[in-house]
This record gives C-alpha cells, structure tokens and sequence, in this order.
C-alpha cells in the first residue's frame, strides 16, 4: 500500500490534493492534521467522490458535530473506504448520530476509531443503534468517551444482535461493575467477539465476577 505523508490541510490545498488522488492511484492511505471545518467540508467532496482510498486519518483535527455531518455523507456515498480514524476530537452525541447514520448506508467500512470523543451515553446509543443491524464493521474503537453504565447497556444490547464485530474497546469509560453486568450478559450470548478492552473501567471485585462467570460461557473470546 502506498502512503500519502501527513497533510496540514488549508481549503487551497483542496484542488491539488484531488488533482493528485485522481493521478496517483497507488495513494490509498492519507492522514490529515490541522483541518479548517471549510477545509473538512471541501475535503468530505474528494472522499465522496474518491475510488482509490482505504484509509483515512482525522484525529486530532478537533472536528465537531458539524465536521462530522459532512464526513457523514461523504461515507454514503464513498464505496471504497475500509478504515476511517475519528479519534480524538469533539464530536459529541451530536457528531456520533450524523456518523452512526452514515453507517446505516455505508457497506464498505470495516473499522472505526470513534475514541475521545465525548460522546457519552447518548452518543453510545447512537452507536449501538447501528451496530445491532451493520454486518460490514469488524473493529471499533470507544475509549474515552464517558460511556459509563448508562451508555454501555445500550451497547450490549447491540452486541447480542451483532454478528460480524471482532473487536470493541472500551478502556477508560467509567464503566463500573453495572456496566460490567450488561456485558457479562451480552457476552454470554455474542459469538463472534475475539477482542473487547476493559482496562481502567473500576469494575470492582463484582464487575470482575459478572465477567469471569460470562466468559466461561463464552467460546470467542
């Protein structure tokens, strides 16, 4: 696979950058750093119309729930994208709803890092809404987000529907042992979980039961 080195994106970088993707085919991995909210909306045109593209870095740009709404239609519409990293920046609930909406239209996308982004327990709601029906993500990435017990029901809900996630981290969500609880009982009846991150949760010597007693049922993990 061919990289394209870290781009510091100003809206007059726009033309060349599509210029050059239109040429160089063999580019299919670009990151972008220090993006204006006008570049990002200019940026979202080249990913819908690009055909070359599997992977795509936004972190640390911070994007809000606006950014998010144009990255939100440029996947409905892109059909060659398998990675697209989102981690670190402000979307919030808001900005999760515009891209969990994407997703529900997106068939090629196979991993999303949604990591730091404040989504909380509303925007874990919005997120599990899609993963209960979605049968193309295999890896998502949550950590940090403030999910705690609230927001991680909602996402064990969706992970007994889902049968096509391989990966989930949740490090750093305040989970607690209630939220454990949820888990234990949708790993209980998930089969197709191979990895799911926990660390700095406070689960507590309870949480930890809840867990240890799911996974002597559980064949994946």
């Amino acid at each position: 696979l061919q990289h394209l080195p870290e781009i510091y994106l100003t809206p007059s970088h726009f033309l060349s950058l599509q210029a050059y993707l239109n040429t160089h085919s063999e580019i299919t991995t670009i990151k972008i750093s220090n993006a204006s909210s006008k570049a990002i909306i200019l940026l979202s045109a080249v990913i819908a119309d690009n055909t070359t593209l599997i992977a795509i870095d936004l972190s640390r740009n911070e994007l809000d729930a606006e950014d998010a709404k144009h990255i939100a239609v440029a996947l409905t519409k892109n059909a060659t994208l398998t990675s697209i990293n989102l981690g670190y920046n402000e979307l919030g609930a808001e900005g999760a709803k515009h891209i969990a909406s994407a997703l529900t239209k997106n068939t090629t996308l196979t991993s999303i890092n949604l990591g730091g982004n404040r989504l909380g327990a509303e925007g874990a709601k919005h997120v599990a809404s899609v993963l209960a029906k979605n049968t193309t993500l295999t890896s998502i990435n949550l950590m940090g987000n403030q999910l705690v017990s609230a927001g991680v029901l909602h996402l064990a809900k969706a992970l007994v529907e889902n049968t096509t996630l391989k990966s989930i981290n949740l490090l750093m969500n305040e989970i607690g042992s209630a939220g454990a609880k949820h888990l234990a009982k949708a790993l209980i009846k998930n089969t197709t979980l191979t990895s799911i991150g926990l660390s700095w949760n406070k689960l507590g010597l309870g949480g930890v039961q809840y867990l240890a007693k799911a996974l002597v049922k559980n064949t994946a993990l």
